[in-house]
């Protein structure tokens, strides 16, 4: 039989883009890409920040779908109480002008707060256009709470990031046929190959035996590069020859939280300097990847960890070791003892305690490195393009080959 043309629009609200590659932002870029590669016509509205890292507009310019619109939100950031629902309105009347001009089959929208499950319904009210949602996180507050999250029956499809989410809609009273599990996933042939880890000791000025603790984040204490700063002396008195790397992009808020947050940061970690590195702006993570003996998720908070996150997703498809707090969506990922570790959220003390166990067994850490490979494979991001595409097909009611 044949094969109609498939037309998507995708609002993303890249209002922070990433200026590291790890982020679930960039990885919803990377499976519209895989979906247009899939023979899917994928247009992509998002926001942007003046202020946004200029190699940032690099990499997406190499990276987007052909269709990409943008909105360039710098002006509104000078009101930040104005900020949230400005982006939001917006974004809608933008979306609603493409649908008008494009007629697409699907409005896609992802978003970190369930509330706009309720935006994503009035596109088919208003334009009587089928809809999807990705949910990214789970309940928060009034932004979470049960009421919004997928009962909309203007919503044809919500899609959950975790098992757990999707348990949680189901019990809610979601029916079956309107929620469906699909993980972002990641680009595991990204990390795949050999990087010069010599030349970027060197650039990084990291001694050659020096053992390297990798944390990839937002600088806010919810994400917990202040609970691996705390850590960092309980795992120095063991093993004083190991250096943390932190690669970190721009906080949420303003460019003034940032580096609010760097300076703090810095303050913090000021007696282990010569054991500390923070490096900002645009990152290459498969060679930061490569450089790291153990990689480190220290979140504190469940906000932002309902899905498994994509930084944990990546270093284990890098086959790394890794030290994760046990929050939804990560140990849906990482099987204590199998392929990873996890301890309690918020406790430097047996964060520490896990990277001193990694860090004395160079065996353990290898066999957690490739179990943690191996277990993330299912996890594609080129699969999770063609379950979508599938989705999208029973949701329009193309016709297929």
């Amino acid at each position: 039989m044949g094969q109609d043309r498939m037309k998507v629009l995708v609002v993303c609200e890249g209002l922070y883009p990433p200026t590291v590659e790890m982020s679930g932002i960039s990885m919803v870029y990377k499976l519209q890409h895989c979906l247009c590669q899939e023979g899917v016509e994928v247009h992509i509205l998002t926001a942007i920040e003046k202020f946004t890292d200029p190699s940032w507009r690099s990499w997406y310019q190499k990276h987007k779908p052909p269709t990409t619109h943008l909105l360039d939100m710098g002006l509104i950031v000078r009101f930040p109480k104005l900020q949230f629902l400005l982006t939001k309105g917006l974004l809608f009347l933008a979306a609603l002008r493409l649908q008008a001009k494009h007629h697409f089959d699907i409005i896609h929208e992802y978003s970190s707060t369930p509330l706009m499950v309720r935006r994503t319904a009035w596109y088919r009210r208003l334009s009587g256009v089928k809809t999807v949602h990705t949910l990214c996180v789970g309940r928060d507050g009034f932004l979470g709470s049960p009421v919004l999250m997928g009962k909309n029956p203007s919503t044809d499809l919500v899609i959950c990031t975790s098992a757990q989410m999707k348990d949680e809609l189901l019990s809610l009273g979601v029916t079956r046929e309107k929620v469906a599990y699909l993980p972002l996933g990641v680009d595991f042939e990204h990390f795949q190959g050999e990087v010069d880890v010599i030349s970027l000791r060197v650039e990084l000025s990291i001694p050659p035996e020096s053992p390297v603790v990798l944390h990839l984040g937002l600088l806010e204490p919810r994400k917990g590069a202040f609970t691996l700063a705390s850590a960092i002396p309980m795992v120095l008195r063991e093993h004083p020859e190991a250096t943390f790397l932190t690669a970190a992009s721009v906080t949420e808020g303003t460019f003034y939280d940032y580096q609010r947050s760097r300076w703090e940061l810095l303050r913090v970690t000021e007696p282990y300097r010569d054991n500390f590195r923070l490096i900002t702006g645009k990152q290459d993570v498969r060679r930061l990847m490569s450089l790291a003996d153990v990689f480190v998720l220290p979140l504190n908070t469940i906000h932002g960890t309902i899905m498994p996150p994509v930084s944990l997703l990546e270093a284990m498809a890098a086959g790394k070791a890794v030290v994760a707090a046990d929050l939804p969506g990560v140990h849906e990922v990482v099987k204590e003892g199998e392929n990873g570790l996890l301890f309690p959220a918020k406790q430097s003390a047996e964060l520490a305690k896990a990277i001193n166990l990694l860090l004395s067994e160079p065996e353990l850490r290898r066999q957690l490195g490739e179990k943690a490979r191996e277990s993330v494979k299912q996890y594609d991001v080129r699969l999770a393009a063609k379950q979508l595409k599938r989705l999208y097909w029973n949701i329009a009611g193309k016709v297929r080959e």
